[in-house]
């Protein structure tokens, strides 16, 4: 194999190479994520949100999503230790396999909004619920708020 030939070979794995590794990193963002604290909630975009507890006496949490940059906000209501969390499944635009996860704030009521920044094609359906959580997965469904949608 010449020169130029070793090298054409080279730059084509190292291009497969790295798209593999974008597609890996992009599908390892979806599964249980934990929120970032963050005190930009009030950027000026437009985000619909659910909330979590009974919604009658009182809310243990608060999930949003805001479609401008795809974020998901999550903030504890609730003084009692329990995770608050934001139960999601995505559905892309031209019927392809659907994306889900669990976004969830460990950081408590006082802590106020955390984030998580996804990565969604326009024109997908993102729907969501929030609930009570814990830090391994686990959703306590009688928590749940009703679930919600919303356009990418």
């Amino acid at each position: 194999m010449s020169k130029g030939s070793r090298s054409l070979v080279a730059s084509f794995a190292l291009a497969v190479g790295l798209a593999f590794s974008t597609a890996t990193d992009a599908a390892a963002a979806d599964g249980l994520q934990a929120t970032t604290q963050d005190s930009n909630y009030s950027n000026g975009y437009a985000k619909v949100c659910s909330y979590s507890g009974d919604q009658v006496l009182f809310d243990t949490g608060q999930g949003c999503f805001q479609p401008y940059g795809d974020w998901v906000w999550v903030r504890d209501l609730d003084a009692n230790g329990i995770p608050v969390g934001v139960d999601w499944t995505y559905y892309p635009p031209n019927g392809g396999a659907p994306r889900s996860g669990l976004i969830y704030n460990s950081s408590g009521k006082d802590s106020g909004w955390g984030s998580v920044n996804k990565n969604f094609a326009e024109g997908g359906t993102f729907t969501w619920q929030t609930c009570e959580v814990t830090t391994s997965g686990h959703v306590y469904s009688g928590t749940c708020s009703e679930s919600r949608s919303q356009t990418t």
